[in-house]
């Protein structure tokens, strides 16, 4: 596999004991143009449906919107952020992981002061036994600032601090995390959020 060095620079935490939290972007992966560009292929896509029950995460107090769109209708969209995954990869969490699939879904959650939060929850599989998620990916695709709706992981850093994520509530930013860690999304009090998930999938825990 190629390995893409994205020129930005990361921001990456590690819990006592050396467990890999976090890898973040410190400045917009996409601009607006390519933001709204993402909004609108998503939009128009005849391919994008509505989170099925019993998918993602359970027994979760969700009070977002949720669709899904495969990877291959916004691929064009997304080398960006592929390249962001397998960056983080290689030089952080070091997971065996498979390669990103046209066939995957990606999940877009919108948040809004009637849909505002998401509370804490672990990403679950629901792809079979012979593969687990690894790592959850998120792109803020928002093209308009927003108030609150910050994301929190749970435990604290080397450094005894909580894990809130204001920078991220910044459009174009992403950020990295290990798939079986409790996050939650705090209530929005005005405007719309609006995220898009990647789980990257590899061989079973062993």
């Amino acid at each position: 596999m190629i390995i893409h060095h994205l020129p930005f620079i990361i921001s990456s935490k590690k819990m006592a004991g050396s467990f890999n939290i976090f890898y973040m972007s410190q400045e917009p992966l996409y601009t607006k143009e390519e933001l709204l560009a993402i909004n609108d292929t998503i939009q128009n896509s005849n391919t994008t449906k509505p989170e099925p029950e019993k998918y993602g995460a359970v027994q979760a107090d969700k009070k977002s919107k949720v669709s899904l769109i495969l990877w291959l209708e916004i691929k064009k969209h997304l080398k960006k952020i592929e390249d962001f995954i397998y960056d983080a990869n290689d030089n952080f969490f070091h997971y065996d992981i498979f390669d990103i699939s046209d066939f995957h879904y990606v999940n877009i959650n919108e948040y809004d002061e009637k849909n505002n939060s998401y509370d804490w929850h672990v990403d679950c599989n629901t792809y079979g036994s012979e593969e687990d998620l690894k790592l959850t990916c998120l792109l803020n695709i928002s093209t308009e600032p927003y108030d609150e709706g910050r994301l929190y992981l749970s435990g604290l850093d080397e450094e005894g601090q909580e894990l809130i994520f204001k920078d991220f509530n910044m459009p174009g930013y992403a950020i990295i995390f290990t798939a079986n860690r409790m996050h939650k999304v705090e209530p929005i009090t005005s405007g719309k959020r609006k995220t898009l998930s990647y789980w990257v999938r590899g061989p079973a825990w062993k």
